[in-house]
């Protein structure tokens, strides 16, 4: 129950509880002012942008106070970026992985020597012991002398239980 303002008086319940079926009370209301202001003739964007309150957009080179942003160059060879938060340019970024200053070499984790592994043999096809195909189960790229360095001739493919008896065997 509510009072003469609108607002709920304590201790009365509400006459008809939600049910399933019900039609909402504000199914046939709109927003007075758009509603009789679209009624019947063409409006403006503007005109609509007005009545919903909105400011135009000022933001970037569009407002006053504008200075020309920040201005970023590429550490490698000095060309302009347009994103800031990078160091480098697209050229220089896509250049020789070696010649970058996050290059470890043979210093890398077992994650990473692994990644190169695949970059340069490619995904393993069969196992190079029992002769297991890669759509009979999972092939892997198996460290032969289980020191993890850059040499590719240390891998060989093998699938998962061989792997495991290798390395058994091995450790």
């Amino acid at each position: 129950m509510r009072d003469k303002l609108g607002r709920f008086v304590k201790g009365n319940k509400p006459q008809k509880p939600f049910q399933k079926g019900n039609i909402p009370w504000n199914i046939s209301k709109k927003c007075p002012q758009i509603s009789k202001a679209l009624t019947g003739h063409y409006v403006s964007e503007e005109s609509k942008e007005k009545m919903r309150g909105k400011r135009p957009s000022i933001s970037g080179s569009k407002n006053p106070m504008w200075k020309g942003g920040k201005k970023t160059y590429c550490i490698d060879c000095g060309k302009q970026i347009t994103n800031y938060t990078y160091k480098r340019c697209k050229p220089c970024a896509d250049k020789d992985k070696k010649g970058k200053p996050i290059w470890k070499g043979d210093d890398v984790g077992y994650g990473g020597v692994h990644d190169w592994v695949r970059a340069n043999k490619g995904k393993p096809q069969v196992c190079e012991h029992c002769g297991k195909i890669k759509k009979e189960g999972k092939i892997e790229w198996a460290n032969t002398d289980h020191k993890y360095k850059r040499k590719l001739e240390d891998y060989i493919s093998l699938c998962t239980s061989c792997h495991r008896k290798y390395d058994k065997k091995n450790v």
